[in-house]
């Protein structure tokens, strides 16, 4: 069993969401190691899971500014 810290995004559930989360990590040199997304048919939210190469530092770049 391995465990990982990993971060759980509540997000608009559009087009171009997780883009603009991408290239908010990647300004702050964050990659991102891996996500999926979760989302019942029609819905306006999704909940995105993130692995990140620092989480902490992810979390307060996420937290910053408007929701994505």
């Amino acid at each position: 069993m391995v465990e990982d810290d990993v971060l759980l995004v509540d997000a608009d559930n559009r087009p171009g969401t997780l883009g603009r989360i991408c290239e908010r990590l990647a300004e702050a040199e964050i990659n991102i190691e891996y996500c999926y997304a979760a989302a019942p048919p029609n819905a306006k939210r999704c909940l995105l899971v993130l692995r990140t190469s620092n989480p902490h530092k992810a979390l307060k770049v996420l937290n910053a500014g408007h929701r994505p």
